[in-house]
């Protein structure tokens, strides 16, 4: 009979080791596993945050290029073509600069017996005192 209670003890030992190692995680173990998933979104969050930044200032430039475009074509038609500069605002907040500046025809190897002024038409397209884009055209107009 002692031979029994002797396997009895070790089978009821065995059976509470099994149970201890199966019993599930610590609290420091979910503490860490929380902390490593904070972590991952965080750092998640933080790419998602800088790809809708990015985005808005690339549709900003995209706009202040459009903008600069269509001032560009106003030259001539409803904006004069001599030198001088301008500046006003867009009703979208954007602001816009025009400088038209004439240059001598030594610069572009006409020679001096030219029959047009040659141009250089700079725009510039700000929002928030940050420009934006800076575009440039050469611009020919006939001279009296």
């Amino acid at each position: 009979m002692s031979k029994l209670t002797g396997c009895m003890v070790v089978s009821a030992l065995s059976n509470s080791r099994r149970q201890k190692d199966q019993g599930g995680f610590t609290l420091l173990e979910v503490l860490i596993a929380f902390a490593i998933l904070a972590m991952a979104l965080a750092a998640l969050f933080q790419a998602f945050s800088q790809g809708i930044h990015g985005s808005r200032v690339a549709e900003e430039r995209a706009i202040a290029i459009m903008l600069a475009r269509s001032k560009l074509a106003e030259i001539g038609k409803s904006i004069a073509l001599e030198e001088g500069e301008v500046a006003a605002e867009f009703e979208n907040g954007f602001e816009w600069r025009l400088i038209i500046t004439a240059m001598d025809s030594s610069e572009v190897g006409l020679g001096n017996s030219t029959v047009v002024q040659i141009f250089d038409v700079g725009v510039s397209i700000e929002r928030n005192g940050i420009e934006l884009v800076e575009l440039h055209s050469l611009r020919l107009d006939a001279l009296p």
